[in-house]
């Protein structure tokens, strides 16, 4: 939350990564910090050998990949298409590339991406745009984000 925010980012630092210069008066950070950017800690996926920093993105990892319950694969419906999906947003992504020709340009440069979640990324990154309603920003400095999380921790 924004609290914890301001006392992370605003208040005086108190501990501080032995490998980089990241600061934070949070323990939970400055561990969350440790794993992800230094951790020598893996978890590897018993079904194909993936490694994964973090152990909910290996149980996510399994439960879209390698899950054994019934799932409904929704198949393409375009005449002469075999493609599958597990997931409907990967078919109506696939119809939307594939079948319908969709491109997404920037409106800024001649970027064009094959999903909008390409365009989104190119803006944000190239540009520094962030799409309405999905930016959260830093009340005590210029710092936005679209992702909870990242502002925490900025």
């Amino acid at each position: 939350n924004l609290k914890l925010h301001f006392m992370d980012k605003h208040q005086e630092k108190r501990l501080q990564c032995n490998k980089c210069d990241f600061e934070t008066n949070q323990e939970c950070y400055l561990r969350h910090h440790m794993e992800t950017k230094h951790g020598t800690r893996k978890f590897n996926c018993e079904h194909c050998g993936m490694d994964f920093k973090l152990k909910t993105t290996l149980n996510r990892h399994i439960n879209v990949q390698h899950s054994t319950e019934e799932r409904p694969v929704f198949r393409c419906k375009e005449e002469g298409c075999e493609y599958t999906a597990k997931q409907g947003n990967g078919m109506k992504l696939h119809v939307e590339k594939v079948h319908l020709g969709i491109k997404w340009p920037c409106h800024l440069c001649d970027y064009i991406g094959a999903y909008k979640g390409e365009v989104t990324r190119h803006l944000k990154k190239v540009h520094n745009i962030f799409p309405e309603g999905c930016v959260k920003n830093c009340d005590h400095c210029d710092f936005k984000s679209k992702k909870l999380a990242t502002l925490l921790t900025h």
